[in-house]
Formats: structure tokens, sequence, C-alpha cells
């Protein structure tokens, strides 16, 4: 397969994308990519975001410092199915109560552990995720017909190529991830980070924006999936030494803000059709040279 680096800053800088949200929580400086920001082709889980968001309810589960994984639960919902409550569980109910928004099963989010990156190797890695989510793109094909074409269940390439998004997030907590499928589809990965393993088992498939860590004291990047499927991503920049309280407050924040208690269905349908833009141009791209990976 052939590498998609020349025209990357080109492409993805040129064409409107999905716009993540960017928060100064204290010293901190967080990134969010919401899973439900993104254009999803599947009909079977593409409103699941926005039903939740209508009903105002969501759950979580995030793995904590120790690589636990937390399931947060403000009530008992059986008396054999007691609470478990964290400063940060307690935090986000309060973020999360001032919007109107409260615990529910009806979409789970969860929070993959932190990958410490340190600022000055940020540039690389969003360029490597960005470089790795347009071959990713361009392997799935045409955008305009991916819905039509997910209908068909003999369509096992397609279907697998859509589950590389969710490689390294469906084992929460574990040491390293299994990226044999990133090298794969994006074999400039190895090229791209210079030997820095560190920096492989923290990328995921979807776009990140660009923004400037120099001056911060370390970066922490957290993959997102939601129980449809959905993927997104948190990125918290310290300026200063990173405390617990800060990581508490920032992460709260990002948590709820993942969640959607900050948007609205018009903002997302926005959003959607922004990161539809960009598969597009991704896509036209790709088919004007020899070898596209998705003809």
């Amino acid at each position: 397969m052939r590498p998609f680096v020349p025209l990357l800053a080109a492409v993805l800088s040129s064409t409107v994308m999905a716009e993540p949200v960017h928060l100064d929580v204290g010293d901190t400086h967080v990134i969010v990519v919401r899973p439900a920001d993104l254009w999803d082709p599947n009909k079977k889980t593409v409103d699941a975001p926005l039903q939740a968001l209508r009903i105002k309810k969501f759950g979580y589960q995030y793995v904590d410092a120790s690589g636990a994984k937390i399931t947060p639960r403000p009530s008992a919902l059986l008396p054999w199915n007691g609470k478990i409550i964290t400063p940060l569980s307690e935090e986000v109910t309060k973020l999360s109560a001032a919007k109107g928004f409260q615990s529910g099963p009806n979409i789970m989010y969860f929070i993959d552990r932190a990958f410490r990156i340190d600022p000055p190797q940020m540039a690389t890695f969003m360029a490597t995720q960005n470089g790795l989510y347009k071959a990713w793109a361009s392997k799935q094909g045409d955008p305009a017909t991916l819905t039509d074409r997910l209908q068909t269940r003999d369509n096992v390439n397609l279907l697998a190529t859509l589950a590389v998004a969710a490689v390294g997030v469906n084992k929460l907590g574990a040491d390293r991830v299994d990226v044999t499928n990133y090298f794969s589809l994006y074999p400039d990965i190895a090229k791209l980070t210079g030997g820095m393993d560190t920096l492989v088992p923290a990328l995921i498939p979807i776009p990140l924006p660009e923004y400037d860590f120099s001056g911060f004291t370390q970066v922490d990047v957290r993959k997102v999936r939601d129980n449809y499927g959905h993927v997104g991503e948190i990125v918290i920049g310290y300026r200063q030494p990173k405390t617990a309280e800060q990581e508490l407050a920032a992460l709260a924040q990002a948590i709820a803000t993942t969640a959607g208690v900050d948007t609205t269905e018009e903002a997302i349908a926005a959003a959607r059709a922004k990161n539809y833009e960009t598969r597009l141009a991704i896509w036209e791209e790709c088919k004007a040279k020899p070898g596209c990976a998705g003809q």
C-alpha cells in the first residue's frame, strides 16, 4: 500500500475538519474529540449518541493510575449493587448536573489509560495520527457509498477496516496494545515516529488538530470509545508539573465534554458534516493517484 504522507498537510488543513473542543482548565489545556462528532456511516449506530443526548443520561468507565477500571455509580441500582463514588466521579457528576445530565446506562463511554507524551514529541504524534487517519479513511473508499456497502453482510474486508479504529481501546488498561494493523495500514508510522515506540500505542485513526504544546511540561493522551463503536480522544497538556488535583479537574471536564453536556444535536450534526467533507476530500485525492487503497 502506498504511503499518504506527501499531501497530508494540504488535505487536512485546507479541508474543513470536525472541530474538536478546546478547554483551558486551570493550568491545563484540554482537547476533546467527541466520538459523536465524527461522521458515522453505520445506520445501526449513528443515532445512539443523539438519543442519549436527548434524555441527558450517560455512563462511563475510566482507568485510574493503578490500571484499575472504575465504573462509577452515583446511586445504588439494586440493594446488592451499591454505589461507586470517587473524587473524579463526584466532579463529573457536579459538572453534568449543572447541565441537566445524570447517570444512566443509555450510552457508556470507556476512557483508556493515559499515555504520557513529552511535549516536544507532540508535533510528530499529531502528524502521524493524521496520516494514520488519512490512510484509514482512504482504505474504506468512497464515503458517498460507504453506508450502502456496510449493509452488505459479506463485505468482510470493509468491516475489518472499520474495526481498526477500535484497536487498543477495547482492552482498557493493557500495558501494550496490538498495533499490527496500524503498521500494515500505514507503513510510514515507523519512519515518522523515528523509533519512538511509546507514541504508537497512543495512536488512533481519527483527525487530531494541530496545537503548539511547546512550553508545557507533560501531555497525556487517552483513547475513548462508546459501546456503539464510536471512537474519540482526550488530550490534556500541563503547563506546570502535573498534580493529582490538576488531573482530576481537567479529566472530569473532559469526560463531561466527551458525553456531550456542552453541545447540542445541531452542533453534532454540523461537526459530522464537516468530518464528512474531510472524508470526501481525502477520497478525491486518493482516487486521483495510482494504486489508491480503496479502489
